[in-house]
């Protein structure tokens, strides 16, 4: 993996920022991993790079439902694994449809997906360093789907 990006941030707003600079690096079909501790700032990335593709209404954490679709160009699928009991149940939502099309997946909590991780992905890593401020660093392997 390639470090792409590597930023120390100090509010939501920065780290927003940085989410936006990320997807306009993304290429339509990238599966983008989002790992991190509870709390985090994976689902206010997540939220930012939805906001940078042009989705101008309430964006919420796919928490119950595991995945919400934004009818952006291109368009984005928000996974939240957190509450997924077996990678399995991934099939039932067919969520191979939605990684491997030419839309954005974002996906929370991706070590739930256990053998069903894609080979090729960008990966965000956010780290709490404390109440405000974060370390954010992207990697993307040679088939990452990013620009650089």
């Amino acid at each position: 993996m390639k470090e792409i990006i590597d930023r120390i941030t100090s509010s939501e707003e920065e780290t927003a920022d940085v989410a936006a600079q990320v997807a306009k690096r993304l290429l339509p079909g990238a599966i983008v991993l989002l790992n991190g501790e509870m709390g985090s700032g994976k689902s206010v990335f997540a939220r930012a790079i939805i906001r940078s593709y042009g989705y101008g209404s309430a964006v919420t954490s796919p928490t119950f439902t595991l995945m919400n679709e934004y009818p952006t160009l291109p368009p984005v699928y928000h996974f939240d694994l957190y509450r997924l009991s077996s990678p399995d149940q991934l099939y039932d939502i067919g969520y191979d449809e939605y990684i491997y099309s030419d839309g954005i997946s974002l996906i929370e909590w991706s070590e739930k997906m256990e053998h069903l991780l894609p080979d090729n992905y960008v990966e965000i890593i956010i780290k709490k360093l404390s109440p405000t401020s974060r370390a954010i660093t992207v990697l993307a392997d040679e088939y990452g789907e990013m620009i650089e």
